[in-house]
């Protein structure tokens, strides 16, 4: 609520020149800049982050956009997005926003290239995580500390181990993924749904329930819609495994959800899940 001529009263600067300043038409000198941003209180490295967090923020509507379609088995739209999404202009984003750029490209080229190997796509993602971890090898993983996406990289490594035999691994990366995120954070219950997933595979349906009923509790208290269209179908998969006349209500509350969240592809991929595994 201050005026032109407070800042200039304040800063020393004339009324002129803080017009001037305001509306663009000059350059600003460092010496003026800090007696401006005294006067109003702001940190001189709050500018540049506030600048950089502007130009990420385009950045994120496309990885929102991705991710929505990534995780509702809609690939052909995710990879649609990517390609415009490689097309961004970054050379304006400084070093640290770089690198998060080139891992989140990095890491949907991976999961959205159907023409690799699974053994192609581990060390593709391995690579990925090498852009802030030179020394890293996944069998020494827990020696790491990982960033929030590198977990989700790590995730993806972990439930991909199966593939080519190396389940004890996979397992080891997973609960310790799980052990490195709180309940209440939006991660946690595609994590737990993932591990569910993992007992599933090896017919520790005991296992697999628990896990599960986790997935389904902390979808529920985190919001998590797709965490739980997710649960809810998996809780029906492992009830119809075990000949539970229940099973159907949960994955008709699954489907009901991908319905009402708008996630029709995600719907008839469950759906053909449901009669490849069921006939």
């Amino acid at each position: 609520k201050l005026t032109q001529e407070d800042i200039s009263f304040a800063t020393n600067l004339s009324i002129d020149t803080i017009r001037r300043l305001e509306s663009g038409k000059v350059d600003i000198k460092i010496s003026s800049l800090l007696k401006v941003l005294d006067t109003l209180g702001i940190e001189f490295y709050n500018i540049f982050d506030t600048i950089e967090k502007s130009k990420w923020s385009t950045i994120e509507k496309y990885l929102l956009q991705i991710d929505f379609s990534l995780n509702s088995l809609d690939l052909d739209k995710a990879r649609e997005l990517l390609i415009d999404f490689e097309k961004l202009d970054t050379s304006q984003l400084s070093i640290t926003y770089k690198k998060r750029y080139e891992q989140n490209l990095g890491y949907y080229k991976v999961v959205l290239n159907e023409n690799i190997t699974y053994e192609q796509c581990i060390n593709n993602l391995i690579d990925l995580i090498k852009i802030n971890h030179e020394n890293f090898s996944v069998e020494k993983f827990a020696l790491h500390s990982f960033t929030k996406f590198e977990l989700r990289i790590l995730r993806a490594i972990g439930s991909r181990l199966r593939n080519i035999g190396k389940i004890d691994l996979g397992y080891d990366i997973l609960l310790f993924i799980e052990s490195q995120i709180n309940e209440t954070s939006k991660d946690y219950p595609l994590v737990s749904y993932t591990i569910s997933r993992y007992y599933d595979l090896d017919n520790n349906f005991e296992k697999a329930s628990f896990r599960n009923g986790k997935a389904i509790r902390t979808s529920i208290n985190n919001n998590d819609i797709l965490g739980l269209i997710f649960s809810y179908y998996q809780k029906g998969d492992l009830l119809i495994k075990q000949k539970d006349g229940k099973a159907m209500d949960y994955i008709n509350m699954s489907f009901e959800l991908c319905r009402l969240s708008g996630r029709k592809k995600l719907e008839e991929n469950l759906k053909k899940y449901l009669n490849y595994n069921f006939k």
